[in-house]
């Protein structure tokens, strides 16, 4: 469906004409475009994922072979979060497809929504381990789970941030670091809350809300 040659017929050949003219009417449904996008999404994203999986296994593996503390697998998340974010349109940059799917009518509203699936799914698959690892390892006191839930927060509004980045600015690897430092700021920021006890429903929540909505 995404490969244009199905699209404008093989080079040097035209069409194939259909021998009934009612068959060329195909229903395409929201639903089945989305489905499209969300795969395409999960294939042209592999690569980069991998390498962003790959550096944070490799620095967290020699953390917990060193006994280090558990929370600095937690608090790494919120960079890869923030890799993520600035990388979730970074095929579609590359490879100019916001002009091909403007060619072809497809919704900008859909192809946001996959691209943003398709990142949540691979963070929610980088964090399952590290997260399970801390929770292993706490003794489950008010505090604890307290910070966790700050984590997941910063982490979160580090994605957000991150994929605005990512649709604002062309260039991938200046929508990385504009993402990285926008995390750090955001991190000192939900530092500062937790130190002087604002709650996080006010001080942390809404920035995702605003970043996705931007």
């Amino acid at each position: 469906w995404f490969d244009e040659s199905l699209l404008r017929g093989s080079i040097g050949r035209p069409l194939r004409r259909l021998s009934d003219p009612a068959k060329s009417t195909i229903c395409v449904t929201s639903a089945m475009i989305l489905t499209r996008l969300v795969l395409h999404g999960f294939r042209q994203s592999r690569a980069t994922m991998l390498w962003i999986a790959g550096g944070y296994f490799i620095i967290g593996g020699w953390m917990w072979l060193a006994d280090l503390n558990n929370e600095l697998l937690v608090v790494g998340l919120i960079l890869v979060a923030s890799f993520i974010g600035g990388t979730t349109f970074a095929a579609d940059q590359r490879q100019a497809n916001f002009l091909f799917f403007t060619e072809h009518g497809v919704p900008p509203r859909l192809v946001w929504l996959s691209r943003l699936i398709v990142s949540l799914s691979w963070l929610v698959a980088l964090s399952t381990l590290p997260i399970t690892i801390y929770l292993v390892n706490s003794s489950w006191l008010a505090h604890e789970i307290s910070g966790l839930c700050t984590f997941v927060c910063i982490g979160l509004t580090a994605f957000a941030c991150g994929q605005l980045c990512s649709i604002l600015i062309n260039s991938n690897v200046v929508a990385a670091f504009t993402s990285l430092i926008c995390t750090v700021v955001l991190t000192i920021w939900g530092a500062l809350m937790v130190r002087f006890s604002v709650p996080l429903s006010s001080a942390l929540a809404p920035l995702p809300i605003v970043f996705l909505a931007a």
